[in-house]
């Protein structure tokens, strides 16, 4: 669900690593909007402060902040970005574009951010004053609300994209360059998780050794689930079914794993304790991995009910 924040500033909660945001502003100086990640343990305590503009701008207290140019474009317009942070890198980037700013830290970073912080009035001096509209798009669970929202279509489910657009609340399974979704599609009997990737408007999913593209797949949407670590067969009870083997129609989770500097999703197989993933062509194994979860939830009441409507 997207939502036009319209207050001085919105708290909401990421366990996701990544979030997507539209941002316009009106103002002038180098420095335009404002996005603070805050920490898991209080979102009262700033890990990064990241700035939006022409000069593109991540500071952390204590630290130096480092600064990139991010040129060629209107700020006067709605642009969607992603921002996402994995291992110990941050990436910045516009949707459709290759261009990727990277911001290399010392640290882990996905384990000390919890909360995001949108601002839309920056005023650092009465040089760079300027307001700004965001519109955030990300699986997040509101923590501060200014005014009552009903939220719609917060439960996990498998939605087809409407036309070239992604359908609401599509969850961010991890990065190849752009962001990528959590897709799944039929293949020789099975029902495969894989991955989606916008720019290339397909899916693909790895199978007997090698990465298989689809142009029928369904992208899974939803609110407030989160990755644990894993290793072998020991999934959790609460991990989430994503699909079905071919052979007697076995459960396949949804796992992901860090090659090189991607993060990719695929399936993870209980028989063979191993994640696969859809890369370059050819299928990575991996025995330990991450897998995806719905917190919160007691083990007993979580069904996979999931209707497929992807043809074959």
């Amino acid at each position: 669900m997207s939502e036009v924040l319209g207050t001085p500033y919105k708290i909401c909660r990421v366990d996701n690593c990544g979030i997507r945001v539209k941002v316009k502003v009106e103002g002038y100086g180098p420095i335009y909007a404002v996005l603070h990640l805050l920490a898991k343990k209080c979102p009262h305590v700033e890990v990064y402060k990241i700035s939006l503009g022409r000069l593109t701008q991540i500071e952390r207290p204590g630290h130096e902040p480092i600064v990139q140019d991010l040129n060629g474009i209107d700020w006067s317009i709605l642009n969607e970005f992603f921002i996402s942070w994995y291992g110990n890198i941050i990436r910045i980037g516009l949707i459709g574009n290759q261009n990727v700013l990277e911001f290399n830290q010392e640290r882990k970073i996905s384990k000390v951010i919890g909360f995001a912080k949108l601002v839309t009035i920056t005023a650092d001096s009465p040089s760079q004053l300027c307001s700004s509209d965001w519109i955030f798009k990300s699986p997040p669970e509101i923590v501060y609300l200014p005014r009552c929202i009903e939220i719609r279509d917060s439960k996990l489910h498998w939605r087809s994209l409407d036309g070239d657009k992604l359908p609401a609340n599509a969850i961010i399974g991890g990065f190849q360059n752009d962001p990528i979704y959590i897709a799944r599609a039929k293949h020789r009997g099975s029902l495969c998780p894989g991955k989606y990737i916008h720019s290339q408007r397909c899916a693909y999913i790895a199978w007997g050794f090698s990465e298989h593209r689809k142009d029928k797949f369904e992208i899974l949407c939803g609110l407030n689930v989160r990755w644990v670590k894993c290793k072998g067969k020991n999934i959790p009870e609460n991990a989430f079914i994503g699909g079905t083997s071919e052979v007697n129609n076995e459960p396949l989770y949804i796992g992901r794993a860090k090659y090189g500097s991607d993060l990719i999703c695929g399936k993870v197989h209980l028989l063979y304790g191993t994640c696969y993933l859809p890369y370059n062509g050819s299928e990575l194994e991996y025995k330990s991995y991450e897998i995806l979860v719905i917190p919160d939830i007691p083990p007993r009441s979580i069904q996979d009910s999931q209707h497929c409507c992807v043809s074959s």
